[in-house]
């Protein structure tokens, strides 16, 4: 069965916020976030069913060696990707990359965050 990979918006934005936070450490670190999160992503449009449904109907998936899991839902034939960057033990756990008032992370990454990069943006069709 074909499934049909739709990420929301919220999604791409936490995504790149995360790789630019990991491409000022190191680009290579930021180059390995982007794969880790590509395998991910192809995983779940391949077996989205194989993953238990943990809340109401989303189900996660934890990218490997980042600690961060991919929220997702299965819609008829479509895998919905609703959150790309959620802390995996929780958020009060301490991932070392938030500042503590958001909104200084955020704009601080917005002057960073590389146009062309996105792979959220290539599944999604977005240009």
């Amino acid at each position: 069965m074909s499934f049909t990979l739709v990420i929301k918006p919220e999604a791409i934005k936490e995504t790149a916020e995360i790789y630019a936070y990991y491409k000022e450490i190191d680009q290579r670190l930021a180059d390995r976030f982007e794969r880790g999160l590509d395998t991910v992503y192809r995983e779940i449009q391949r077996r989205p069913e194989r993953y238990a449904i943990r809340k109401k109907n989303y189900r996660h998936l934890q990218l490997k060696k980042f600690p961060y899991r991919v929220v997702y839902a299965l819609i008829g034939q479509e895998v919905v990707v609703f959150k790309s960057g959620i802390p995996a033990a929780g958020p009060a756990r301490n991932t070392g990359h938030r500042d503590s008032d958001r909104s200084t992370l955020i704009g601080r990454l917005k002057g960073s965050m590389p146009q062309q990069w996105c792979p959220a943006k290539a599944w999604a069709g977005i240009s």
